[in-house]
């Protein structure tokens, strides 16, 4: 039970770490777009 609740805990962080890094590289996206404007 440990074993699974773990593995699902790091499936969970490594997506929660790739939205992160989306979100991060969106916001940085959009802010060159602005800059160029």
């Amino acid at each position: 039970m440990g074993n699974v609740s773990g593995s699902t805990f790091y499936m969970f962080l490594g997506v929660l770490v790739i939205y992160l890094i989306g979100v991060s590289i969106y916001t940085l996206v959009q802010k060159i777009k602005k800059k160029r404007k």
